[in-house]
């Protein structure tokens, strides 16, 4: 069991005291039953309104009640089961007991109950988040930190069950939650902070699906959380004027079909290095090199969501500066992508130089979008920085194990343009330049 250090406590303590400076408490205390619970009713009111917009005809101390917030996150490390909106309900709570005694005094008893009760919190969540444009052919399947599986009949009775009140939201699991695939995330923690991480790591868990879709049969896939993507049909119609004419137009915006979780798509994703992935995204201290190829995926899986084909082109680019912008400032941005992709994706000279030349004009593309606002993105343009994009990730996740910073990636890059490949090896050449 933890135990929060005598200094730590007494500090928020005189924090907790220090909210209370303008509320008369004898006063509360003296007062019949019905006119106190109703000021008392006044109070809370106020202290809401005061916490949200930082006034309010009662002057609640808002910048110690966030002190006291921060002492007992840090504290604790209760960041990792509680929310700063749990938390200071709580505290909220202490206020209240302080006002219905009538004095302060028992702050201290009032925080040592919350400690121990905060501490020995041990309820696990299983929190459900429903997905759009994902279909499963095998049970489930485990990602990243959470596991997507279809919601049956028993799924749903079993939530059922545990509604008590606002009977309402039977009529919504079945319509949200049953029959759709969902995002499973367990943790032990309060509900607002559970469903806030289980967001988080779905998030990461869909970008990793997003970039497997150029490799899985679909006509144009979009997956993602419920609301915030779409599948809908478009209307429109041409009324002529001063005539008979008339004209209609219908169309499907947004997904057009599913990406099936199947044997066979499975082993694509482990082709392409998803599951590699998907174990970065499970470790607690991930190293430098790993995170920027994470980066990298949400990048190219964001440029899949793009309606745009200049938006998508821009997030194309960015994927691959993310990877190969250079670490000294004052060498040229344009030279070293364009180098260090063709070095990473190409095995001969030849090609080296085309892809160099290819990555440029590409690039020269994307200043004129982003500085000037100039041109249009051809297909032929977008499909090619794409699969440059694509080749260079999945060279990159190859390689994950083999680097701890993005540092020694660049330099195993620059090793590789002085066309070193046995004499010295990399290993006798970085030791070299480390001393």
């Amino acid at each position: 069991m933890h135990y929060m250090k005598p200094k730590s406590k007494s500090r928020i303590t005189l924090d907790l005291n220090s909210i209370l400076i303008n509320v008369n408490l004898t006063y509360f205390h003296c007062m019949d039953t019905g006119k106190r619970d109703y000021l008392l009713t006044k109070i809370i009111t106020e202290f809401e309104k005061a916490n949200s917009r930082h006034m309010g005809p009662i002057m609640i101390e808002d910048t110690a009640l966030n002190q006291v917030i921060k002492s007992l996150i840090s504290e604790k490390n209760w960041n990792r089961k509680f929310s700063e909106e749990f938390l200071k309900d709580k505290i909220s709570n202490i206020i209240i007991n302080m006002i219905k005694e009538g004095n302060s005094e028992k702050a201290p008893y009032y925080l040592d109950e919350m400690i121990r009760d905060l501490n020995s919190y041990s309820i696990e969540q299983v929190v459900y988040i429903p997905l759009l444009g994902i279909k499963m052919s095998v049970p489930s399947i485990e990602l990243g930190n959470v596991s997507l599986r279809y919601m049956d009949e028993d799924d749903a009775a079993e939530l059922i069950g545990k509604i008590h009140h606002h009977y309402f939201e039977h009529a919504d699991i079945y319509k949200y939650i049953f029959k759709h695939v969902c995002s499973e995330f367990r943790i032990v923690a309060e509900p607002i902070y559970a469903v806030k991480r289980a967001e988080e790591e779905t998030r990461k868990v869909i970008d990793l699906l997003r970039y497997a879709i150029p490799f899985i049969p679909g006509l144009r896939l979009r997956i993602g959380l419920v609301g915030e993507v779409f599948r809908t049909r478009r209307f429109i119609v041409a009324n002529s004027i001063n005539s008979e004419g008339y004209y209609s137009s219908g169309s499907v915006i947004g997904s057009l079909d599913d990406l099936e979780i199947s044997p066979q798509n499975i082993k694509i994703m482990e082709d392409i290095g998803i599951f590699r992935l998907s174990k970065m995204l499970k470790e607690d201290q991930i190293c430098d090199f790993k995170e920027i190829i994470l980066s990298s995926i949400h990048w190219f899986s964001s440029s899949q969501m793009k309606a745009e084909p200049e938006d998508q082109f821009l997030n194309l680019i960015t994927c691959l500066e993310t990877i190969l912008t250079p670490m000294d400032k004052r060498d040229p941005i344009v030279q070293n992508i364009a180098e260090g992709v063709a070095i990473i994706i190409d095995s001969n000279v030849i090609d080296r130089k085309k892809r160099t030349q290819q990555v440029r004009d590409l690039y020269n593309r994307r200043s004129s979008l982003s500085h000037h606002g100039k041109g249009n993105i051809t297909e032929e343009e977008l499909r090619s920085l794409t699969s440059i994009a694509l080749s260079l990730l999945i060279s990159v996740i190859d390689k994950s194990d083999e680097f701890i910073t993005i540092k020694e990636f660049h330099k195993w890059i620059e090793y590789r343009k002085l066309g070193s490949c046995d004499s010295p090896s990399w290993k006798e050449y970085h030791e070299a330049i480390s001393r």
